[in-house]
C-alpha cells in the first residue's frame, strides 16, 4: 500500500483538538500504508480504553474489544514485554502465524466480525501513568508491512509517545474535574479544592460567591486565606495537616468573630488522581459561638464535663492552641493540658482533633 504524507505539526495539533485527535488514526494509517489504525491506553490497573480508531472499524467493534478481548490480544501482550517497549515492531517478529491463528483474539474478535486483519506494526509506549499503544493493520491479502514502514514509525516514536502522554494527562484531568464538578453541584455548601500552598484549584458556585465577597475567605497573593493574620495562620496549619505528604488527616476549625458570624471549615485530604495532595475545604455557616451557652450545657449534661472543661473544649473547637487558651483564661498551660486530658477521658476521645470533631457535631445538631 502507498504511504501518504504526515506532518508532526498534525500530531501536536491533535493533542488539544478533539476533532483532529479523532482523525489521527486515519492520518497515521495513510502515512504508514495501513488499512486501519487504533490508539488505545492501558492504565496501571490493566484496564484498556480505546482513545481513537480509524473509520475502518466501528465504535461497537472496539467497545467489544476493550470489554472482552483486550486481555487476549496476542500482539499487544507480546509487545508489552520489557524488551519490546518504546520501540517500533512488526507483530510477525513477535507472534508466529500459528500462535495468532490459534488465539481467541483472532478467531473470535477478528474473524468473528467477518474481517481478515492479519498484519500489524505498532509500538507500546511506557509512561508513568500506563501504556500508550498504537497499532496499524493490513488484511491477509494485502501483504506484510515493509521494513521501511517500521523504521519510519521508530523515527517518530518519541513524538508519538510525548503526544499520547500529554493527551492522556489532559483527558484524565478533565475527567477528574468533571467528576468533582458533579460532586460540587450536589452540594449547597461552599466547597473548594486547594493545594498545599493554598492555591485554588477548583470551586463550586457557592464558594465563588464567598471568595468574591471576601467576607470569610479571599485570595491573597494567589493563596486562599480567611481575614486576620491569626486566623490565616490557623487555616494554613489545618491545610498543612490535611495535605501532609506522609500522613494527611481530615480536620476542621472554626473561624470568624464570636459570638456572631462564626463559620467552620472542614478539610478533607485528596489522596488519589491528579488532585492528590490537595484538600477539599467545605464551609459550614453555623459556628460554635452562635449557641455557646447551650453548647457548654450540652457538653456538661451529655459528657459530664465541668464548666471549665466545657469552655476549654469549645476553645479547642475555635481552633485555639493550648497556649492560647491558657492565656485567654489566665490559667497555667499545665492546667489547660490537664483539663484537655479530662475532656478526652470523659468523652472517650484520644486526640484533640477528635475532641474538636465531637464539639462541632454537637454545635451543628
Amino acid at each position: 500500500m502507498q504511504a501518504g504524507r504526515f506532518h508532526l505539526a498534525e500530531l501536536y495539533d491533535a493533542v488539544v483538538d478533539d476533532e483532529q485527535f479523532a482523525d489521527l488514526p486515519n492520518r497515521l494509517a495513510q502515512h504508514f500504508g495501513a488499512r486501519s489504525a487504533v490508539i488505545h491506553w492501558l492504565d496501571g490497573n490493566a484496564r484498556s480504553m480505546v482513545d481513537a480508531h480509524s473509520s475502518y472499524f466501528t465504535a461497537e467493534h472496539f467497545q467489544l474489544y476493550a470489554r472482552s478481548y483486550a486481555q487476549h490480544d496476542v500482539w499487544t501482550q507480546a509487545a508489552l514485554g520489557p524488551a519490546h517497549r518504546n520501540r517500533a515492531w512488526n507483530t510477525s517478529d513477535l507472534v508466529s502465524s500459528k500462535d495468532l491463528e490459534a488465539s481467541l483474539f483472532y478467531n473470535e474478535w477478528i474473524l468473528g466480525m467477518g474481517d481478515d486483519t492479519y498484519h500489524c506494526i505498532g509500538a507500546v509506549m511506557e509512561t508513568e501513568h500506563g501504556f500508550g499503544i498504537i497499532g496499524m493493520h493490513r488484511g491477509l491479502g494485502q501483504g506484510d508491512f515493509e521494513a521501511a514502514n517500521v523504521k519510519r514509525l521508530d523515527r517518530t516514536l518519541n513524538h508519538l509517545r510525548r503526544a499520547i502522554t500529554i493527551r492522556s494527562a489532559l483527558i484524565g484531568r478533565q475527567r477528574e474535574v468533571d467528576s468533582w464538578q458533579q460532586i460540587f453541584a450536589r452540594s449547597a455548601a461552599p466547597a473548594l479544592i486547594v493545594d498545599r500552598s493554598g492555591r485554588l484549584r477548583l470551586a463550586n458556585d457557592a464558594a465563588g460567591l464567598v471568595l468574591s465577597s471576601g467576607a470569610r475567605l479571599s485570595s491573597r497573593g494567589g493563596r486562599i486565606a480567611p481575614k486576620g493574620s491569626r486566623q490565616a495562620d490557623t487555616f494554613a496549619q489545618l491545610l498543612a495537616r490535611a495535605t501532609d505528604p506522609a500522613l494527611p488527616q481530615a480536620c476542621q476549625g472554626t473561624f470568624g468573630t464570636a459570638p456572631h458570624a462564626l463559620w467552620i471549615a472542614e478539610f478533607l485530604p485528596l489522596v488519589s488522581g491528579h488532585l492528590a495532595g490537595c484538600a477539599m475545604v467545605t464551609i459550614i455557616d453555623r459556628g460554635v459561638g452562635s449557641g455557646r451557652g447551650n453548647l457548654h450545657a450540652l457538653l456538661q449534661g451529655v459528657h459530664g464535663l465541668t464548666r471549665a472543661e466545657a469552655e476549654v473544649a469549645g476553645a479547642l473547637a475555635d481552633g485555639l492552641a493550648i497556649e492560647q487558651i491558657a492565656a485567654a483564661r489566665g490559667s497555667a498551660v499545665q492546667t489547660v493540658r490537664s483539663q484537655v486530658k479530662q475532656v478526652m477521658a470523659k468523652t472517650g476521645t484520644h486526640r484533640q482533633g477528635e475532641v474538636v470533631a465531637l464539639v462541632l457535631r454537637l454545635a451543628l445538631n
